[in-house]
């Protein structure tokens, strides 16, 4: 935009017109397609992000670890996700890993879960005389969570934090060596503070089935007496059904009661979900995480363009967040000086994904009009 300006064909002289209204275009583009997925995403259950702990890992306080690094990807098991690293220095020694959140209300019908998963990562040698890593979880210095693991996988757990909602809370990630550091190569896999809200238990179908129209989200699975469980997930698009593996058993007194796994099918209508065993007292719930559209380009498609020209304006929108941008959610509207260009309504956005558009715009006939 700032290498854009107008030039008068007769006089030569140059004005910063064009770079004006680009700048109000940017503005425009802006607020018009976030108001309407906001809109969109509020008719059905959704989970916030409130707190992504890597991406905050910057401002953590690090004590008593021999390492300790964000892994973007590690892996457990050969499954690969983002994670925090964390090997404790010494026996008697836990390493801990601080952090400083504001945790949101929370309301009637609303569930505010700390998710994560733990592993030991590949490639460490687990005969003798590796004993594993105790992983632990304290919040304002109470413990909310312990559990030894023994394995190179990902374990999904899940604390319900809400009886700390509405305050600034210090939650810190311990990893105990137990009995010696031999191969302490602990992952935190995607620790994140989620708010779930709108949820309602889904319904069984008369195959015996749970079908949710959510195709891009979260499960928030609470396991009551179940020690070990396996969901399935099942989309309606031809890929091929999904295995997720819980356990909720612990060799420590503090298991936790709820496990967490994001999900997308983004050519999917619905999801089916089953579990084993059939008759375990499970509760589960299902949310869409909000889509995050955002401008990412603005720009004429020339540097410099003339007085009563036609000039083809380029705008790039990105969905950014977690969640699917659904076709026809959203529009681009495009205001230029008095001019309302056309508006584009935006296709369906995968998280990550890209539209670009253009309109022709039809300069000012003046300099300084």
């Amino acid at each position: 935009m700032g290498g854009a300006t107008v030039k008068n064909r007769r006089t030569e002289m140059r004005t910063s017109r064009v770079k004006n209204h680009l700048t109000a275009l940017t503005r425009c583009l802006a607020f018009g397609f976030c108001a309407l997925a906001r809109i969109e995403a509020e008719a059905k259950a959704i989970v916030e992000l409130s707190a992504d702990l890597l991406d905050a890992f910057g401002s953590a306080q690090v004590t008593n670890a021999s390492s300790c690094e964000l892994r973007r990807p590690a892996s457990a098991g050969g499954v690969k996700q983002d994670a925090l690293f964390e090997h404790p220095a010494a026996v008697g020694r836990r390493a801990r890993v601080s952090y400083s959140l504001n945790l949101p209300a929370v309301e009637k019908g609303q569930l505010l879960l700390f998710a994560f998963d733990i592993g030991i990562a590949d490639g460490a040698r687990l005969d003798e005389p590796a004993d594993g890593v105790r992983f632990e979880v304290e919040l304002e210095g109470q413990k909310v969570f312990a559990n030894d693991c023994h394995e190179c996988r990902w374990q999904a757990h899940a604390v319900d934090v809400s009886l700390f909602a509405s305050r600034r809370v210090l939650l810190t990630l311990l990893t105990d060596a137990i009995k010696n550091t031999s191969y302490d190569w602990a992952v935190w896999g995607n620790p994140r503070v989620l708010l779930f809200r709108g949820l309602s238990e889904p319904k069984m179908n008369p195959a015996g089935k749970v079908t949710i129209p959510i195709t891009t989200g979260a499960l928030a699975l609470n396991g009551g007496m179940s020690k070990d469980l396996k969901v399935f997930l099942k989309s309606d698009d031809g890929v091929a059904r999904v295995e997720w593996p819980v356990s909720f058993s612990a060799s420590t007194e503090l298991p936790a009661a709820w496990a967490v796994r994001d999900f997308n099918f983004p050519h999917a209508r619905e999801v089916e979900l089953d579990w084993e065993p059939r008759d375990a007292p499970v509760k589960i719930f299902a949310a869409s995480y909000l889509p995050h559209t955002k401008l990412s380009l603005v720009s004429a498609t020339r540097a410099v363009v003339s007085n009563e020209e036609s000039v083809p304006i380029r705008g790039q929108v990105k969905n950014d967040g977690r969640g699917q941008q659904e076709e026809g959610s959203a529009k681009v509207q495009v205001q230029m000086g008095g001019q309302s260009l056309t508006a584009r309504v935006l296709p369906a956005l995968a998280p990550g994904e890209e539209w670009q558009g253009e309109w022709d715009w039809k300069t000012p006939a003046k300099a300084g009009t």
